[in-house]
């Protein structure tokens, strides 16, 4: 499916003429396209079946509520960071048995609550929180399942430089802790250690790190393997880029995990490999409609001031959005910046797109908004958009 794209001066959005199709709708409002994420669902389940890959979405990437459904259809599972997701996504209609269970901070009720439902597994971070499991677990007779998180890089002397650093708050990074949460699974015949995991916090668009991260992992699991006999499991976690970003550079989600597919190719210990596919399946099924409300000219370029807030779509360190106009003038290109109307340094959408000149009220779709934007955002300064199913 195409993405966005102009047919001489209209936007076009996978062949639909967006120029006419928005005339009335309101802004600030985020643009729901229900067809690209069925696309994207689609993509990746035809595709990651073929790979030996299992894809659990990352639920914290959007909360919208009619997702879910698409995603139950497919059969994919759920990550949840919290006990608030957890009972969110339960409502949803998601199956506890499809459901894991990760973060780093979740509180003891919440973690009742996963083993006396059985979700597919909790994910252990640090000794402490699965000392806390193993009390749950021993106190409710329950068995539960557990994937230890691991920083990527935790025997490794090089860490790359795109990297979060060690000594992080995420992850097993030395082997006093592993041999302290080891000493627990031991001490504790309820819990099974079934997995290993770690995450890429980038926004990949090459499977590099997963595949370097892999290996070293892969490592650790053989040597756990021969004392734990339930270990079959690897996650990958996420950090993949957009699907459009991604076709932009001639790969989609099968060529992305091709290394990491054929690594674990014939390797019959590895009974599952997980990824969590948040980012690319709704970061582009999402686009924010804003109109310019004030133009400021600053040789050698113009500010253009929306009102969609930085509220909303937060500037973070990895945060990227694209700019299209909607209607494309003739004429030459400006350097452009966007932002909102807030007083900070911070409160920047986009820098130096080279567009043609706008007016106030013109308006503009924004691009890369289904991830990491609504359900990150706060009415400070700014409404919230309302949210609009494009069909």
């Amino acid at each position: 499916m195409k993405y966005l794209d102009y047919q001489f001066d209209r936007i076009q959005f996978n062949g639909l003429d967006l120029s006419s199709r928005l005339a009335g709708i309101p802004t600030p409002s985020f643009l729901y396209f229900p067809e690209r994420f069925k696309d994207n669902l689609r993509q990746i389940d035809q595709n990651l079946s073929k790979l030996k890959i299992q894809a659990f979405y990352a639920y914290k990437a959007n909360y919208y509520q009619s997702l879910i459904p698409e995603i139950i259809r497919t059969g994919s599972g759920v990550e949840v960071m919290s006990g608030q997701e957890l009972n969110s996504v339960l409502k949803l209609g998601f199956n506890a048995s499809r459901i894991i269970f990760n973060g780093v901070g979740r509180s003891s009720s919440a973690l009742e609550q996963a083993i006396r439902l059985g979700v597919d597994a909790i994910v252990a971070d640090n000794p402490a929180e699965l000392d806390l499991i193993a009390g749950i677990s021993k106190k409710l007779s329950r068995e539960t399942s557990v994937f230890f998180r691991f920083y990527p890089f935790w025997e490794s002397k090089i860490i790359p430089r795109s990297f979060i650093p060690k000594f992080y708050k995420l992850g097993i990074q030395d082997q006093d802790e592993l041999a302290a949460m080891l000493s627990i699974i031991g001490k504790n015949p309820l819990l099974k250690l079934r997995g290993l995991s770690f995450h890429i916090a980038v926004k990949a668009l090459t499977s590099s790190l997963h595949y370097e991260s892999l290996i070293l992992i892969y490592q650790t699991f053989l040597e756990l393997k021969k004392q734990q006999p339930f270990l079959d499991t690897i996650s990958i976690g996420g950090g993949f880029e957009s699907r459009y970003l991604l076709e932009r550079q001639g790969m989609d989600i099968t060529t992305l995990l091709k290394p990491v597919s054929e690594f674990i190719r014939g390797k019959s210990e590895i009974r599952r490999l997980i990824i969590e596919p948040g980012r690319y399946l709704v970061n582009d099924c999402f686009l924010g409609l804003a109109s310019v409300l004030n133009v400021k000219k600053n040789f050698p370029g113009i500010w253009y001031l929306l009102d969609l807030g930085t509220n909303v779509l937060v500037p973070r360190p990895n945060a990227y959005f694209e700019i299209y106009p909607l209607r494309w003038k003739k004429g030459p290109l400006y350097t452009s910046s966007f932002g909102d109307g807030l007083c900070s340094s911070n409160s920047v959408i986009a820098r130096n797109l080279y567009l043609p000149e706008l007016q106030s009220g013109d308006q503009v779709l924004i691009a890369n908004c289904g991830a990491y934007t609504m359900n990150q955002g706060s009415n400070f300064g700014y409404p919230l958009p309302e949210i609009q199913e494009i069909c």
